[in-house]
């Protein structure tokens, strides 16, 4: 049994969860943009049209509407009601379900109330039919007001095994629907679908509360007494429905229906303390730009903030909420651009770089060439350009665009391109190598690259190696010349007026003796290189004064083959060719 304290104390729970709960105001700030909803943030284009709008809802329930409200305490269903073959009794014929969880002695009208509800309620169970239905009046949901309504009630199976007022529904079919009709009960649906179970949390404790508001549409029997002591069904418990937005209609009933029952004083079940009630949703608007109105088209040149306040006009109190969003402006890429080319530029050149002074507010930049045979490479405000052996002069445009547009042509100076020289063929006469071209001559080495200074038409290499030459005429070079392996034809012992030089013995296996005598003080090195101009061994002497000198070198451990031993005297140099076997 529970006591007037108890029961008060769980009522104020529902009460503060039913109702305080949802007494707000609550406003999200959206936009609509080329299709697409964003909240927080949206980005446009300049000039462009973007349709804020606000997701508001204030239900307060001080200016709610109470469509039903009934405890059965009259002992009666009374207005509003009909039934079919329930024939509801008013007289307490459930035992007391708590007491150490078990089923206890009798409850009469003279108690104060069961947990869950008071003195009366409506109990189906002693009609032999096998439809019982309680059935409200039709209800107008249509106002544009009408928000957030919920049937709120509290139900009971019976709990007893044994035949009588009490006897418990246990098998899947005789289980009770909440259900509701828009055709005045032509047809009949459940909330929210056929069959489905309802959802929604409960109290752990007895008289077992909805603290989290749910769904009703069919409570499920459970088939044995141990199964029936472990489930909520089978103790008073109070429920919150949400009244989907179908439902709405202006013509909409409710029922509680049993489809399938066995015969008389079986399959028992309640429900008590019967309330549908809905809050007024009456909305006024404040845009920060003065608009009062739930949609707010605006055309903003700069990016800022729009601000929504939103408040309930019922109450002298009003409740209210604001929320914002942020308007990112996005504007065409600027045309105030100077393209930077090459003053000119060389037929067959590769990755000639080409660039325009970053745009703002630019993503991509197209580039375009008015002369022919040029592919240039990127979308960026700096690009690479190859110019084809066919490339005619011209001049560069380009235009930059973002999801926004496009900026205007930005046009560069005409770009001059000049004819490569023909390619030159060189030849080896003894020890020297010669062009067959006449100016612009530069020689180079395969292995050092660019020869300072050597661009004459003649050169004679210092080592051996690979050696080529590239014509430079007009700022333009032309391709590689024919490449020349080059040996130095002196092969024996040389003088001069300031030194001679001895290899000794020539060809050489194991030892050599590299001999030399020197005039007067010089500077001295020596180095080996192979057949393919690589150096392999180099011996600094610095200074020397003049006299006779001798170098030993372990020539065992070269392979066998051409060498060639550079002697340099100050800027002089000496190469003679040595075999080693």
């Amino acid at each position: 049994m529970r006591n007037t304290l108890q029961y008060s104390l769980f009522l104020c729970i529902y009460l503060f969860l039913n109702h305080s709960g949802y007494s707000q105001c609550n406003v999200t700030a959206k936009a609509l943009y080329q299709g697409n909803e964003f909240t927080d943030t949206v980005e446009i284009c300049s000039g462009s049209i973007v349709l804020l709008y606000a997701d508001a809802n204030c239900l307060d329930t001080n200016c709610g509407a109470v469509l039903m409200k009934n405890n059965f305490n009259i002992q009666a269903l009374g207005n509003g009601w009909t039934s079919t073959q329930a024939n509801p009794v008013f007289d307490n014929p459930c035992q007391c379900p708590f007491v150490g969880g078990l089923p206890s002695v009798s409850c009469d009208t003279n108690v104060s109330g069961m947990y869950g509800t008071d003195s009366a309620f409506a109990w189906v169970g002693t009609t032999n039919s096998n439809e019982r239905t309680l059935v409200t009046q039709s209800f107008d949901f249509t106002s544009s007001q009408i928000q957030g309504c919920k049937i709120n009630f509290w139900m009971m199976y019976g709990i007893s095994s044994n035949n009588g007022k009490c006897e418990d529904p246990d098998a899947a079919p005789e289980g009770v629907h909440l259900q509701y009709s828009i055709n005045n009960g032509t047809s009949w649906t459940d909330f929210p679908e056929p069959n489905q179970n309802p959802v929604g949390n409960l109290s752990p404790t007895p008289p077992f509360i909805t603290i989290t508001p749910g769904s009703g549409g069919y409570w499920l029997p459970s088939s044995s007494t141990t199964a029936q002591l472990q489930n909520t069904l089978y103790f008073w418990n109070m429920y919150s429905v949400t009244i989907p937005q179908y439902a709405k209609t202006s013509a909409t009933s409710f029922r509680w229906a049993q489809l399938s029952s066995s015969l008389t004083g079986y399959d028992a079940w309640g429900i008590d303390n019967v309330l549908i009630d809905c809050s007024y949703n009456d909305v006024k608007y404040n845009w920060s730009n003065g608009i009062n109105n739930h949609q707010n088209a605006v055309s903003p040149a700069n990016s800022g903030w729009y601000y929504i306040d939103v408040y309930d006009n019922c109450s002298s109190n009003p409740l209210h909420d604001i929320d914002s969003i942020y308007v990112i402006v996005k504007k065409s890429p600027s045309t105030n651009g100077i393209i930077t080319t090459p003053q000119f530029a060389c037929k067959g050149s590769q990755n000639v770089e080409v660039s325009v002074s970053p745009l703002q507010n630019a993503s991509i930049y197209n580039w375009y060439y008015s002369g022919s045979d040029a592919t240039i490479n990127g979308n960026n405000n700096t690009v690479y350009v190859d110019f084809g052996n066919n490339t005619t002069s011209g001049y560069f445009t380009v235009f930059a665009e973002n999801e926004c547009g496009s900026s205007s042509l930005i046009f560069s100076s005409t770009l001059n391109v000049s004819q490569s020289p023909q390619p030159a063929v060189i030849s080896q006469l003894a020890d020297t190598l010669y062009s067959n071209n006449t100016i612009g001559n530069q020689w180079f080495s395969t292995i050092s690259g660019i020869i300072t200074g050597a661009v004459n038409q003649s050169f004679i290499p210092y080592n051996t190696g690979a050696y080529y030459l590239k014509i430079f005429q007009n700022g333009c070079w032309s391709i590689p010349s024919n490449i020349i392996d080059y040996i130095s034809s002196n092969i024996n012992s040389s003088e001069s007026n300031e030194y001679s030089l001895t290899l000794s013995p020539n060809p050489a296996s194991d030892k050599l003796i590299i001999s030399y005598e020197l005039k007067q003080t010089s500077q001295i090195s020596i180095s080996l290189t192979d057949i393919s101009g690589k150096e392999i061994l180099k011996i600094s002497k610095g200074k020397q004064k003049n006299g006779k000198y001798h170098l030993d070198i372990n020539t065992s451990v070269f392979e066998k083959n051409i060498y060639f031993v550079n002697f340099r005297c100050n800027k002089n140099i000496l190469i003679k060719k040595l075999i080693i076997n």
